[in-house]
């Protein structure tokens, strides 16, 4: 098809316009670039590699947690491998907020496999004991055990809720198959000991409890039969930690009408 002179011109008229404004554009956005390197170098101190002082740097800044990078754990571990979903962990750290005392939280953050964190929800506290430091954060095999002096020694465990049946349910799995998405339950399990001091080493499923022999006898305690050998009552509670997207949107839903959830 033959174009007419007035197209032709139009055309042409466009290309040198556009290659105008490219020409004339583009050392801005060289600047731009290279202004964005810098502020992003100089704003956000994180170094590959370096996962728990990147994570105190960004709880500090972003939430305004004092977090020493020596009492954080990340007990799944750091991700080795890049996919599609940008992965998910769960930090567990003791954390103080101003000059208020040191308490146990937990957070979920997205983190890149340098240990760089990509953003994340709020932390939550886990103890709320403000006249007492929670010290001793140890893991083995995605369970943290940390000490309360004065108030006893718990061993917290995270997990997915489980499924049942339904749509909702089937969604929910295939959410977790794919993605970090989940709806996440908390465990507490407290022995109620008054020591002041204690020592704390995981052995296999067992946690060993060594008190100064002043203050009273060493115990075990198993999490996963949740046998002791103290002569304490053994104290559980559970939370809620969060929701995966499914769940979410589901109970967005049920807002416009309680049958969109029950399916």
């Amino acid at each position: 098809m033959n174009r007419s002179p007035g197209n032709n011109t139009y055309f042409e008229a466009l290309y040198e316009h556009l290659r105008l404004l490219l020409r004339r554009g583009f050392p801005v956005f060289v600047l731009l670039l290279l202004g964005g390197g810098v502020w992003y170098l100089l704003g956000k101190p994180y170094k590959p590699g370096h996962t728990r002082e990147n994570l105190s740097a960004y709880l500090s800044s972003r939430f305004g947690l004092t977090v020493a990078s020596s009492e954080l754990l990340v007990p799944r571990g750091v991700p080795t491998t890049s996919s599609l979903w940008v992965p998910t962990r769960d930090l567990v750290f003791l954390g103080r907020r101003g000059g208020g005392h040191r308490d146990v939280y937990w957070a979920r953050v997205t983190l890149s496999n340098k240990g760089i964190p990509l953003g994340g929800g709020d932390p939550v506290n886990l103890t709320f004991t403000p006249r007492v430091d929670e010290r001793l954060l140890v893991s083995k095999g995605g369970r943290v055990a940390f000490f309360s002096p004065g108030r006893g020694v718990t061993v917290l465990q995270v997990s997915a809720s489980p499924f049942t049946s339904g749509v909702w349910e089937g969604l929910r799995y295939l959410e977790s198959r794919l993605t970090d998405g989940q709806d996440l339950e908390l465990t507490l399990l407290t022995l109620p000991v008054t020591y002041r001091r204690v020592a704390l080493r995981w052995k296999g499923e067992w946690l060993h409890v060594a008190p100064p022999k002043e203050e009273g006898a060493p115990f075990s305690f198993n999490p996963v039969t949740r046998e002791t050998t103290a002569k304490v009552r053994l104290l559980v509670r559970r939370e809620e930690l969060g929701r995966g997207y499914v769940s979410r949107l589901r109970k967005r839903l049920a807002k416009l009408h309680p049958i969109l959830a029950g399916w």
